[in-house]
């Protein structure tokens, strides 16, 4: 039973994470994926408790059982093979995206092409408003 609880509350943490990405700027989208990440924890929680608990010795009938033993060695290589993966994505994400430009930037774009800002021009003294009549 509690197998079958974990297995849901993941597959929500991963259908709500999943589904608030392409929403990504609105405010919902933030609570969705803060609502999927405490879910991932909630499905974990148990076994991350159960682990810090001594173990209980084996009792007569379970006497030579135990789990698979892990090798030190595949795990470091299994996480620098994680962080290889993990830096390829990010060096790719920086690839594709698109940098805002700033003001300086549009300032000198502008001032390059020959093309002036719409508005006053600081340098002429003329002040005659549309709308008025010359004397």
């Amino acid at each position: 039973m509690y197998a079958t609880l974990i297995q849901y509350t993941l597959a929500l943490a991963c259908l709500l994470f999943v589904v608030s990405l392409p929403i990504w700027k609105l405010p919902i989208a933030a609570t969705m994926r803060r609502v999927a990440g405490a879910l991932f924890l909630l499905a974990f929680l148990p076994s991350v408790f159960f682990g810090l608990l001594p173990a209980s010795p084996p009792s007569s009938g379970d006497a030579g059982t135990t789990g698979p033993a892990i090798n030190p060695l595949e795990a470091v290589g299994g996480l620098v093979l994680l962080s290889l993966v993990a830096y390829a994505i990010l060096a790719l994400r920086k690839r594709l995206k698109k940098n805002p430009k700033d003001a300086w930037s549009e300032y000198v774009s502008l001032r390059s092409s020959g093309k002036r800002p719409v508005g006053s021009d600081p340098r002429t003294t003329h002040t005659a408003s549309l709308f008025e009549e010359e004397p």
